[in-house]
């Protein structure tokens, strides 16, 4: 009586089988990477839409006025400033205690002008940035990943921030379109530099300058025109050397900076 003998892979053969799943993973991986980033990508575009569809909302609602951006934190000499898109500075947990004091939570977004066209604390954030990773509890970067150029304020320029009573100027919309088609209203700030995140806004220049954490050379900024798009470090390098330009683009200035009034 004959036995059969099943068969079986040889040592050589299961070697080949696992040399060719390893090949396969080794050219899927990079392509499933950079699937996901595209992803990632296109939601944190989505996110710059949305709040420059609240930025409008907003200026609807207010005869065409920008939202305060929150520059230095909107406090003038111990009194709580005004309320801002990304939070009003009476929530703060050391109020009048200046931006070195301040302790914010996420929830603190919520104080924000912005938040009642918005109500998703996702639309603040990065996807590729997880809040866990916020080292300095003291900055708006545990609100948000994002911050309004400082031209809505002419980046303070004659407003006196420390005097009590002193408003900001009330640009308006149509006011920085005029003055740059295509102005930038919001960009996502680097995570390299703690004082880039001291409130909810910034100068466009190098030490406040892109996010590197896309990791496709550039990050998504949006206009005040509503739209968003996806910008190369290098040009937004190049933008931040350009007076008056995309980035310097404070209505109330010639150069677009905070050197004084247009001529």
């Amino acid at each position: 009586m004959k036995t059969s003998r099943r068969k079986a892979f040889t040592l050589v053969e299961l070697l080949v089988v696992i040399g060719i799943i390893a090949l396969l993973i080794a050219i899927l991986l990079p392509t499933l990477r950079r699937a996901k980033e595209s992803a990632l990508r296109a939601m944190c575009m989505s996110n710059h839409r949305q709040l420059m569809i609240a930025v409008i909302m907003y200026t609807s609602d207010w005869k065409g006025t920008l939202p305060f951006c929150n520059w230095g934190g909107g406090d003038a000499n111990g009194v709580p400033g005004w309320p801002g898109w990304l939070y009003w500075e009476k929530y703060r947990k050391t109020p009048g205690g200046g931006n070195s004091a301040a302790r914010y939570v996420e929830s603190d977004v919520e104080t924000g002008v912005l938040w009642k066209y918005l109500r998703n604390r996702k639309v603040y954030r990065c996807p590729f940035q997880n809040v866990e990773d916020v080292i300095y509890k003291t900055s708006s970067n545990i609100m948000t990943s994002y911050n309004m150029n400082g031209a809505t304020f002419a980046y303070g320029a004659g407003t006196g921030t420390g005097a009590v009573g002193v408003r900001p100027p009330a640009w308006k919309i149509g006011q920085m379109t005029a003055f740059i088609r295509d102005s930038v209203c919001f960009w996502e700030t680097t995570e390299a530099i703690e004082f880039a995140w001291n409130d909810g806004s910034n100068f466009p220049m190098d030490s406040e300058g892109l996010s590197k954490r896309h990791g496709a050379g550039g990050s998504v900024i949006s206009c005040f025109d509503g739209h968003a798009e996806f910008i190369t470090l290098k040009e937004f390098t190049r933008l931040y050397n350009v007076k008056p330009g995309r980035l310097w683009c404070n209505p109330g200035s010639r150069n677009g900076d905070n050197n004084g009034p247009r001529r």
